[in-house]
């Protein structure tokens, strides 16, 4: 959902005429998104026992709009307190937001229906009941070495781009903004790759 929103903010936000359309349109995919959410959600519980349909649906459907009707709820209080001039009236853009909260629940329990009444996928094979004694790792590989050092290479692997996003910010190159964002995203998604293959392949080797 958020790369999509990223890339279609990205390609239409120079033709301003389309703005109303694109902001409908886009609402409208992302609830679809729903269906897909909930559907992954019920499989996933599914196969690890639960056999609880509306608490993969409840769950598809509550935490990531949650988090969504919370961050436009500030933004539009800021605005309203700084009585900010908005495109939108507050109760407008509530409504619609609420609107799409319905609407995405609504897709997220028929994904999490559909999720549940497929079979369950089978095991690719066995696990032995007997435990395998798993060696200590160096200390070098422990979450207190490997989060730093990861950390900072991705942080060097966008610095450059980053600090270009802060000066379009800063001077107001809306436009370059979100091009320079999208293509953070794009190379932070390829480096956290890059990185866990290598984490997981020196641990493995231990």
């Amino acid at each position: 959902m958020s790369l999509v929103s990223l890339g279609a903010i990205v390609f239409t936000f120079a033709q301003g005429e389309l703005s109303p359309t694109f902001y409908t349109t886009i609402m409208v995919i992302l609830a679809l998104f729903g269906t897909l959410n909930g559907y992954v959600t019920a499989r996933y519980l599914r196969f690890f026992g639960n056999s609880d349909l509306k608490l993969a649906a409840t769950i598809s459907g509550l935490v990531l709009p949650a988090f969504i009707l919370g961050v436009f709820f500030i933004e539009l209080f800021f605005a309203y307190v700084q009585v900010s001039a908005l495109r939108y009236s507050f109760a407008g853009t509530m409504a619609r937001v609420i609107g799409w909260y319905l609407f995405n629940a609504l897709t997220c329990y028929i994904g999490a229906y559909q999720g549940y009444v497929r079979n369950i996928n089978p095991v690719p094979c066995d696990v032995n009941k007997v435990l395998r004694p798993i060696p200590a790792q160096p200390y070098y590989l422990s979450i207190f070495v490997i989060a730093p050092v990861f950390g900072f290479i991705q942080f060097l692997s966008l610095y450059v781009e980053f600090s270009y996003l802060i000066d379009s910010v800063f001077k107001a190159s809306w436009y370059a903004m979100f091009g320079f964002l999208f293509l953070n995203v794009l190379m932070l998604v390829i480096t956290i790759i890059l990185l866990s293959i290598v984490a997981t392949y020196m641990q493995l080797c231990h």
